[in-house]
């Protein structure tokens, strides 16, 4: 059995948007062949092949069976290091044996429960197109996902590097988003398909942690903790994209907030003006999310029964800036953007500290938790703080619980485990009466700024003061609580 890698970039279209990539003059001059496809997949009956990043299914191509295990685990978002092992079979049933690597992820008894669980059909059309000095195969697929829960239609674009640079997959990417709307794809077609049959298509994506090994680089653990963030707001992204959907917008600004805070974190090892210029332009995007995300609390709360038609108004309109904003080129370069720098950005190629590349992991981590902890203990006694100064001891909370959630794993004595529990436990606390008490100081002024009403009513004092001594009593445990990292 052949053992392969493939370097690809996997883009996300409509269907009209492949047509008009397909007829321009990028590929309509150029050779295709076309092929219609079906794969049969196949897994336990608890997805156990999925669970330890692998994907397996039967292809019928050119009158013949080929079998395909795939390691999917360790993708990055839409740019995917894979290795694959391929073998020709008799028909639609797998073969399994020595030459399958499945040994080492399932016992006997699991492998003998193996069976086809969805079938996938495409029907692709494959160019060779010279790109910036490259050679690329581009691979337009339009296909179903069949399942016994339901049928998903999907259009996609596969870029893969056949000869020279991987930047020449990016950048042929961004001739493609100028021609039609193209975006990073983060699910393989076997993933759309399991999230089909779990029906978990529907639901808002919270953040994944990446699972970080103990004895990751620094390198490492950015580009898995960066690619977690990017494939939460493109999740999210694509929910928003259908309808209206309060959680998906609230959980696609937590995936930037958290990739924002991702860059501050590992700021040292990336170095490059590239980095700020990312961080810019992901707190613009989470900007123009914001006004309905702000709408969509002050709605929930229930406080402002009398203002609702207002408000549902007002969020009405705010959606329509925030799917403006999703739609727009900008929006959709930044991510095609993230996504190179994340993969082959310079802090990888030419970084201006090789040895912060290479360090380990674990190191920065603590560092890292360092900063943002001294970071809450100077800032003093929240009940002696304005709302401004309140509002920035929340955002550096917000960061030390990102990094917590991150970095966790890498701390495996006993007595790291137990303070993980009561300092994460203190964030929370923390985090939780902060938020609310920035709820009380923003909603009277965005009220005001969207015209629902003429003037701000008083904020509630008693109710402040107990927020503010919650948030108090939180900080104290929190700066009480021995650091886990050390």
């Amino acid at each position: 059995m052949a053992k392969q890698d493939e370097i690809e970039l996997k883009l996300d279209v409509t269907a009209a948007a492949a047509e008009a990539i397909r007829c321009s003059p990028l590929l309509a001059a150029v050779p295709a062949r076309v092929d219609r496809l079906a794969a049969i997949y196949f897994d336990t009956p608890e997805q156990a092949l999925r669970g330890a990043g692998l994907s397996f299914r039967i292809r019928r191509e050119d009158g013949r069976h080929v079998q395909t295990l795939k390691v999917t685990g360790g993708a990055a978002a839409g740019l995917f290091a894979r290795q694959e092992w391929r073998r020709e079979v008799a028909g639609t049933e797998p073969v399994i044996d020595d030459k399958v690597p499945l040994h080492a992820v399932l016992g006997s008894a699991d492998r003998e429960r193996i069976a086809a669980v969805f079938e996938i059909e495409v029907e692709r059309r494959t160019s060779i197109v010279g790109h910036a000095g490259a050679v690329i195969e581009v691979a337009i697929d339009h296909g179903r996902a069949v399942t016994p829960d339901g049928v998903e239609s999907f259009a996609e674009i596969e870029l893969e590097l056949c000869q020279g640079e991987p930047a020449a997959l990016f950048d042929l990417a961004r001739r493609m988003n100028e021609i039609a709307a193209v975006r990073c794809g983060i699910l393989s077609k076997a993933e759309r398909a399991y999230r089909l049959t779990e029906r978990a298509a529907g639901d808002p994506a919270r953040a994944e942690l990446p699972g970080l090994a103990v004895d990751a680089s620094a390198a490492e653990g950015f580009a898995a903790i960066a690619s977690a963030c990017l494939r939460q707001f493109r999740l999210n992204e694509s929910l928003l994209m259908e309808r209206p959907h309060a959680g998906a917008l609230h959980q696609a600004r937590v995936a930037l907030r958290r990739l924002r805070s991702t860059i501050v974190m590992f700021r040292d090892m990336l170095g490059d003006g590239q980095g700020d210029f990312l961080k810019n332009e992901l707190r613009w995007l989470a900007g123009e999310l914001g006004t309905a995300r702000a709408l969509d609390v002050l709605i929930e709360d229930g406080d402002h029964v009398a203002l609702r038609p207002g408000l549902v108004d007002a969020r009405d309109a705010a959606y329509a800036t925030a799917l403006a904003a999703l739609e727009s080129p900008r929006a959709r370069g930044l991510m095609i953007d993230l996504a190179e720098w994340i993969a082959i950005g310079d802090w990888r190629r030419a970084p201006a500290d090789p040895a912060s590349v290479t360090a380990p992991l674990v190191e920065v981590a603590a560092d890292a938790l360092d900063r943002l902890r001294r970071r809450i203990k100077r800032a003093g006694k929240l009940n002696h703080l304005d709302d401004d100064a309140r509002h920035r001891v929340r955002i550096a909370a917000k960061k030390l619980r990102y990094a917590s959630e991150y970095f966790g794993p890498l701390f495996t004595a006993k007595k790291a485990a137990k303070r993980y529990e009561s300092f994460v436990a203190a964030l929370e606390e923390m985090q939780d009466s902060l938020g609310r008490l920035n709820d009380m100081a923003s909603a009277a002024g965005l009220l005001v700024r969207l015209g629902i009403v003429d003037r701000a009513d008083p904020v509630d004092g008693k109710r402040r003061a107990e927020l503010v001594r919650a948030a108090s009593r939180a900080q104290q445990h929190l700066l009480e609580t021995k650091p886990f990292w050390r």
